[in-house]
């Protein structure tokens, strides 16, 4: 006897699909520039468009049964091309058409055999190629899902990997392997009720997760010059750690008579010059550039960047050559490397800043702290 509902459970699954499309729907309707919303309605909604296709067309012959299946497996790669939309990625791609493909090989192929005679019109094949390509399908979609950078992926991927070994025990249902327990064939409609919700839970904590990264890459920048902040420099100061990292502290000569003279904009201006010369530094040798104060730079080079002091002299030469406008600045440099002792950058930096107020006491304009 069959312990659960059929019909019961595929109006849950139609309900549950239903409701998380009409929901993005409206969220799309609200922000209609994240058209992404628009993929997973339509793969919600398409979802429900199977079962409702099942329920009417399912006993029709082998020609709706597998365009349904197909439609079945497709519902799952809309949701993935949705993703890929909210990535900024390109929506479609060749191992799409796999999926729907494979599923409806998987069902087709056994039936032609049947009709032909290679098969015995009781061969247990057809519903066994039923289930290995729904379990196929969703391996292909799940894993391009799970495979993404954020959270909300990873959840959604694991709610469609969730199917796999589900189809393979109501294969085992349906085959009456275990004492002729037929009622776990409906444990995939049974696993709707709470993977359906996984799975679009997860699609919708997607936007949460890029708001909340660009908030902490907000509070890591310094919103002038969009280089590293105090607590940025923080994070990429463990990242870089290690004896022979420098420490490059760059302070400009002048800085308030730039701002008397020529106005805050002028001062601005070279500020975010000289993040810019700095920054082009910084990211050639994988280094970290932050602003830790009004018009003061600390520049980190990592231990395997060659030619530290070579590239410090060409920075400043770069900023010399960037000095003739707006107005008349230049900036002092103070330089110094982390030992073998030390566990920290904490020592180098007041190094490298008493080096910076040395080449400040000595007229400006210069390096100090170079010397081996």
């Amino acid at each position: 006897m069959n312990l659960l509902d059929i019909d019961t459970l595929q109006l849950c699954s139609l309900v549950n699909t239903s409701a998380f499309g009409i929901v993005f729907l409206l969220l799309w309707r609200g922000r209609k520039a994240d058209d992404y919303l628009l993929f997973w309605s339509a793969s919600a909604l398409l979802y429900g468009g199977v079962m409702i296709g099942f329920a009417l067309w399912g006993e029709r012959g082998m020609g709706a049964a597998t365009a349904l299946l197909m439609m079945l497996a497709f519902s799952n790669t809309v949701s993935v091309m949705g993703v890929r939309r909210f990535e900024g990625r390109p929506v479609l791609a060749p191992w799409m058409a796999l999926p729907a493909l494979v599923i409806g090989v998987a069902h087709l192929g056994p039936l032609l055999l049947m009709a032909q005679g290679w098969l015995p019109a009781d061969s247990q094949i057809p519903r066994i190629a039923d289930v290995l390509g729904l379990t196929a399908a969703m391996a292909i979609n799940g894993t391009a899902m799970i495979s993404g950078p954020l959270r909300g992926q990873r959840i959604a991927g694991a709610g469609l990997l969730a199917y796999i070994p589900i189809f393979l025990i109501s294969l085992v249902g349906d085959l009456g392997v275990l004492s002729g327990d037929h009622s776990l064939g409906s444990l995939p409609l049974l696993a709707d009720q709470a993977l359906l919700g996984i799975i679009n839970l997860g699609l919708l904590v997607l936007p949460i997760d890029q708001a909340q990264d660009a908030l902490r890459a907000a509070a890591l920048r310094d919103p002038l010059t969009g280089v590293w902040n105090r607590a940025g420099l923080e994070v990429q100061k463990r990242r870089l750690l290690a004896p022979g990292a420098a420490v490059v502290a760059i302070d400009v000569d002048h800085f308030k008579a730039v701002n008397d003279l020529h106005g805050h904009e002028a001062g601005d201006a070279v500020l975010r010059g000289i993040a810019q010369e700095a920054g082009r530094i910084a990211q050639a040798q994988d280094g970290a550039l932050a602003r830790i104060g009004g018009d003061e730079f600390i520049l980190l080079l990592p231990a395997s960047c060659e030619g530290q002091r070579l590239i410090v002299e060409a920075l400043m030469n770069r900023c010399r050559a960037a000095g003739a406008a707006p107005g008349s600045w230049s900036v002092s440099i103070g330089f110094s490397q982390v030992t073998a002792a030390e566990t920290a950058f904490e020592p180098a930096v007041v190094r490298a800043d008493k080096a910076l107020y040395h080449a400040k006491a000595e007229g400006r304009d210069r390096v100090a702290g170079l010397a081996a």
